[in-house]
């Protein structure tokens, strides 16, 4: 805290170029670039200070989410706003147009969602009713777990598994949950759930897949949701007292932390 930002943070967010925070009050302000409209103030100018995203004053916003281009907000309602760049649907309004202000996305409105996270070019939602996933946006790589590689440019639910987080990536998609098989009750297991990826799983080139996998590398263990985290293609977590690095595409910048001779 400081004069230049006399707020109490809650939540926050960082994409490439623009970041954002949600206050103890619930209001959310960002900075950074803003050529695309993603900081929410109603034009592309950039900004070296937080800001006040005033068109969601009294909505009592709890996380925010930075993608690369855009950027979503969850209300304590369980409403979902997104706002920036619209290329690919990755806003979830129905059509590709950006936005220089956020929006209601209608569609999944009343269905109390409980996290969102958005990437590069997709964006995901996660319901507080068993873990219900619904994810929008550019779906190359099957990173939207659709069992194909379609644009979604509303929120479609996900088949076959439910979560306790998720996270996006550039090319992938990552959370801890729980197998769902069709026909039967879903009973949520005890814990946050296995780890499961989809999109590039090994390198570009490589093996993939279009809907949620187990990664069976981490099967058994036990994972906290809590520190679980995503960069553009790797994910690192912590479990049972160890620390987890991977990488879904090759290694450039040693951000696995293994060191310059490490495995």
């Amino acid at each position: 805290r400081s004069t230049l930002f006399p707020y109490t943070t809650l939540f926050r967010s960082c994409g490439p170029e623009h970041s954002a925070v949600v206050s103890e009050a619930g209001e959310v302000l960002t900075w950074g670039a803003g050529s695309y409209g993603n900081l929410g103030h109603g034009d592309n100018t950039d900004q070296p200070r937080p800001k006040l995203v005033d068109h969601l004053v009294g909505k009592r916003c709890t996380s925010v989410a930075c993608g690369s281009k855009h950027t979503l907000s969850l209300s304590q309602a369980g409403d979902v706003y997104a706002w920036g760049y619209g290329g690919g649907g990755r806003l979830g309004c129905g059509d590709n147009r950006g936005l220089f202000r956020p929006k209601l996305i209608e569609t999944i409105q009343g269905t109390a969602c409980s996290l969102v996270s958005a990437g590069e070019s997709h964006s995901l939602a996660l319901t507080s009713d068993r873990g219900q996933l619904y994810t929008w946006g550019l779906g190359d790589y099957g990173k939207l777990g659709h069992r194909d590689q379609k644009q979604r440019e509303a929120p479609t639910k996900v088949q076959g598994a439910r979560f306790s987080t998720l996270l996006c990536g550039d090319v992938t998609t990552a959370g801890l949950g729980w197998p769902e098989y069709q026909g039967r009750p879903f009973s949520q297991q005890q814990g946050d759930g296995l780890v499961w990826v989809w999109g590039v799983l090994k390198g570009s080139n490589g093996e993939g897949a279009t809907h949620p996998v187990p990664e069976y590398n981490m099967q058994g263990w036990t994972v906290d949701k809590a520190n679980f985290a995503m960069g553009g293609t790797h994910c690192a977590l912590a479990g049972e007292g160890s620390g987890v690095a991977w990488a879904f595409n090759p290694v450039a910048f040693g951000q696995l932390g293994f060191g310059t001779t490490g495995p």
